[in-house]
């Protein structure tokens, strides 16, 4: 059941990102993370580019997830692709 919930909340998440790709600006990349048991944290994000629009997210503490993310232009609009893997129990 936590699997189900991490994947519709990743897709929610995903379909607010394709909607919001015209006032994207990646400057302010930031995700909140909780830990059962634990208050949720606010980490702020930078990206690093890794390939022809392929760019991983990364921030100064260590985090439970592996966020990469992909830029695809295709008939004069961006498509924002996000990928997120979970490396413990996080929501």
């Amino acid at each position: 059941m936590r699997l189900k919930r991490l994947f519709l909340w990743i897709m929610l998440s995903a379909g607010i990102a394709n909607i919001g790709a015209a006032n994207y600006t990646p400057e302010n990349v930031s995700i909140s993370l909780k830990v059962p048991g634990n208050d949720a944290r606010h980490y702020s994000l930078t990206l690093q580019k890794q390939q022809d629009g392929v760019y991983t997210c990364h921030s100064s503490e260590q985090l439970p997830l592996v966020i990469t993310r992909q830029v695809v232009d295709k008939d004069g609009k961006q498509r924002i692709n996000v990928v997120i893997t979970a490396l413990d129990t996080v929501y």
